[in-house]
């Protein structure tokens, strides 16, 4: 990992309340592998792990100029499910940086967190849920 990494985004996806469930999903199904695997992301178990999120997987970024609400619309997926947007206030912003850093490497990572540290990870869905987006590159 280089010594310094440069933010494009940093932020929640918007509009995940919208596909929660398939999102949900996803991240149950990711969340049994792991098990199955013993892989960890966090901590000494992986139940500490769930306690702070399941990060998605092959996670892409696409600008839907189509959008017939926001011609600067960036769609969000993991696993060609398709999470939500970069917010609207952000998008433009985001357009640029990844035009102009199109010769750099840029990392996606997604993470889903349901806020309820007290429960097992997948039990009580009236918590709060949400999905949390980085893209940036290192330098």
């Amino acid at each position: 990992m280089a010594e310094n990494r440069h933010f494009i985004y940093d932020g929640p996806v918007a509009g995940f309340y919208y596909r929660s469930k398939e999102v949900r999903k996803l991240a149950r199904k990711i969340y049994k592998k792991k098990l199955e695997n013993d892989e960890f992301l966090v901590g000494d178990d992986f139940k500490e792990e769930a306690d702070y999120g399941i990060y998605l997987e092959n996670i892409k970024v696409l600008h839907n100029p189509e959008n017939k609400y926001d011609k600067n619309a960036i769609e969000v997926y993991s696993d060609d499910i398709f999470i939500g947007y970069i917010p609207k206030t952000s998008n433009k912003r985001v357009l640029k940086e990844l035009d102009d850093n199109k010769d750099k490497t840029i990392y996606y990572e997604a993470c889903y967190t349901k806020e309820d540290e007290n429960d097992e990870f997948f039990d009580d869905y009236n918590e709060p849920e949400r999905v949390d987006l980085s893209i940036y590159y290192d330098y």
